[in-house]
């Protein structure tokens, strides 16, 4: 008898224990809440800048190949979230520092800018469901020099790498990333990292390109830069 009463106690312990469990899913808003991840231990201070979840879907669910007008991009950027950091998966949110330059000039842009917020939340999305043109390939260094680093209009953001996966075409990590360029498309580098043949000389590093939603709109003067 008194093994059966113990046995039976043991069953409502751990049916409780299974129902208190907190599982990684959508929150009572519908916001899809954020798995735990290692972030860098000098990371800026956050002070409630970043939220405890993320969009459930894409902000567009765009097609590839489709086109999207001045209305409905002006449209897509009013309902992105400017006020908070969204916490996507193995991604960066708020840098460490953001540089702008544009026409001659070097801005420093304070990490709770609301633009940056934004622009951040849409390419984190973006990037998360796979909503993008890759590169097909790493990035060669005279490109990135040309094309990327050379551009008179550009916004530098520079993090701490965490985690485990680099930057890949295809891929949906961000946060081994140690810099990050947004030009009218987005340019992913970790220069730990080394590029093809070891660390060659045309490839002495890892950088990979994205185009959110598949097109190179000019996403710094969308969201007001």
């Amino acid at each position: 008898m008194l093994k059966k009463t113990l046995i039976v106690l043991l069953s409502v312990l751990l049916s409780l224990a299974l129902f208190g469990c907190a599982h990684p899913g959508e929150d009572d808003a519908g916001k899809t809440t954020a798995p735990e991840t290692t972030a860098p231990e000098d990371a800026p201070e956050s002070d409630g800048i970043i939220s405890d979840g993320f969009s459930p879907a894409p902000f567009w669910d765009i097609r590839e190949g489709d086109s999207l007008s001045d209305a409905e991009l002006q449209a897509l950027i009013e309902k992105i979230p400017a006020d908070q950091y969204e916490a996507y998966p193995d991604t960066h949110s708020v840098p460490v520092s953001a540089t702008l330059y544009k026409n001659g000039e070097t801005i420093s842009i304070d990490p709770d800018d609301q633009r940056l917020i934004r622009l951040t939340n849409f390419v984190n999305n973006c990037i998360h469901y796979s909503k993008c043109a890759y590169t097909q390939g790493l990035l060669p260094i005279d490109y990135l020099e040309k094309n990327v680093m050379g551009r008179d209009f550009r916004l530098e953001l520079t993090y701490t790498p965490y985690g485990e996966t680099g930057p890949a075409p295809y891929g949906t990590c961000t946060s081994m990333c140690d810099t990050i360029v947004m030009t009218n498309s987005v340019t992913l580098i970790a220069h730990d990292l080394p590029g093809y043949g070891g660390r060659s000389e045309s490839y002495p590093f890892r950088a990979v390109g994205v185009n959110p939603l598949y097109r190179g709109y000019s996403w710094l003067e969308l969201v007001g830069f």
